[in-house]
C-alpha cells in the first residue's frame, strides 16, 4: 500500500510480480531520495556562492583599491561562457584599437618633426 498500489492489484498479483514492484518502488524512492540531496548541495552552493559575493562587496567597500570587485561572470564561469568570450575578444580588439593609436601618434610626430626639419610649412594656413 505504502508503494501507492491497490490492493486489488496486490491480490491480482504473482509473487514475482509483487517482488519486482516492490524493487521498482525502492529504486524509485532511491533516486528522489538522490534528487532532494542533489537539490538540497545545489541550493547550499547557491548560499555559499552568494556569501561570498557578499563578503568580496563589504571587503571591496572598506579598501576599494586593496580589494577589487569581482564580476558575476568570475563567480560563475559556466553560465557566462559566450559573454566572457565576447568581452575578451573586444578587450583584444581595444587592446589593437589602442597599439594602432600609439603607433600613429609616433608616425604623425615622425612626420611633423621631418618637416620642421626640411622648414617646410605646417600646412596651415599661410597668408
Amino acid at each position: 500500500m505504502d508503494a501507492g498500489y491497490s490492493p486489488d492489484l496486490f491480490w491480482s498479483l504473482g509473487i514475482d510480480e509483487i517482488i519486482d514492484l516492490l524493487e521498482s518502488y525502492g529504486r524509485r524512492m532511491e533516486i528522489e531520495q538522490k534528487k532532494r540531496i542533489s537539490e538540497t548541495k545545489d541550493q547550499i552552493m547557491l548560499m555559499w556562492n552568494q556569501n561570498l559575493q557578499l563578503m568580496n562587496m563589504l571587503a571591496n567597500s572598506n579598501n576599494p583599491d586593496e580589494v577589487p570587485l569581482k564580476q558575476p561572470h568570475e563567480y560563475y564561469p559556466e553560465l557566462f561562457g559566450e559573454e566572457v568570450a565576447r568581452m575578451a575578444e573586444e578587450a583584444k580588439v581595444q587592446s589593437e584599437l589602442e597599439k594602432h593609436k600609439v603607433q600613429m601618434v609616433g608616425y604623425m610626430l615622425r612626420v611633423n618633426q621631418l618637416r620642421k626639419e626640411r622648414g617646410e610649412s605646417s600646412g596651415g594656413n599661410d597668408t
